[in-house]
């Protein structure tokens, strides 16, 4: 496991294209938040690509302190899953994106037990995959001339 601190040195380093953030319910290094998020930040200001993800409710601690940044979001709940999503719209209830690159070659995806979702979609934000709840749960921002791309998940188990 990478901490906190080493993570954000790392992503200060330059040396890769895409970070993935793997959220816990508390920080292992304490004190390392804004050193972290300020890193996760430029990183993305860079153009580079961040996965982020998050679980139910608590395990979301380290996603929203970097969406709050970069996409005015923060995931919350702990709604039941434990369904499988198809094939077909991201916005229809229980599908994921046909289209989306990064769904290519697949049919069928595990929801997870309990889901987490984004407080609000802003208009920045395309939903890929919409959970048997009816709450987004596959969600990214397309790279802009001043970002790169970020996909934000709550965990599939």
């Amino acid at each position: 496991m990478t901490s906190e601190r080493e993570f954000a040195k790392k992503l200060n380093q330059e040396e890769f294209d895409v970070a993935w953030i793997i959220s816990d319910s508390r920080f292992t290094d304490s004190g390392a938040e804004e050193e972290f998020t300020k890193a996760a930040v430029a990183f993305h200001e860079k153009k580079r690509g961040l996965l982020i993800w998050g679980d139910n409710a608590p395990f979301f601690y380290h996603a929203n302190l970097v969406l709050s940044k970069i996409a005015q979001l923060e995931l919350i709940g702990d709604t039941p899953g434990n369904k499988t999503l198809s094939y077909g719209e991201g916005k229809l209830t229980g599908q994921f994106e046909k289209t989306h690159i990064c769904f290519a070659g697949i049919n069928n995806l595990y929801e997870g037990v309990t889901i987490c979702y984004p407080n609000s979609v802003r208009e920045n934000v395309k939903v890929l995959a919409t959970s048997t709840d009816g709450n987004p749960c596959i969600s990214c921002m397309e790279s802009t001339s001043k970002t790169g791309k970020t996909i934000s998940s709550e965990v599939i188990s």
